[in-house]
């Protein structure tokens, strides 16, 4: 991580650098939490692009299709490549673009899901 950092960074007008890279548990770290629901929840969505009666738990979906509408789309499955200002994935070559690149227009007005809308989804 640090290396292949420390490389992108020589391409950037920067001379920062990064001196120290460790693991640590999610468990302890909010932050570390937050970037693992994330991540789960972008893999999850592009692994519904190529199969969309995969098994995955309704909660899950329901969550997926709130950070969809928040990020302005309609399914989270699109990369943002290339992206100055938000760019928290990368689909290797052979993927990149497909289904599709958008870019991200925020709606923080999307609401929360009542309990019945929950077990209409869930039956």
């Amino acid at each position: 991580m640090q290396i292949i950092t420390n490389h992108m960074l020589a391409k950037l007008p920067t001379s920062s650098t990064i001196e120290h890279v460790s693991m640590e548990n999610s468990k302890l770290h909010w932050g570390l939490q937050a970037v693992d629901v994330i991540t789960g929840a972008i893999n999850t969505g592009y692994h519904l692009f190529f199969d969309e009666s995969a098994q995955i738990q309704s909660a899950k979906k329901v969550t997926i299709s709130r950070m969809a509408k928040i990020l302005g789309w309609d399914k989270l499955q699109y990369d943002t490549y290339p992206n100055d200002h938000f760019n928290i994935w990368h689909f290797p070559p052979e993927t990149r673009a497909i289904p599709g690149t958008r870019n991200v227009e925020p709606n923080f007005m999307v609401g929360d899901i009542s309990r019945e809308e929950f077990e209409a989804i869930c039956t």
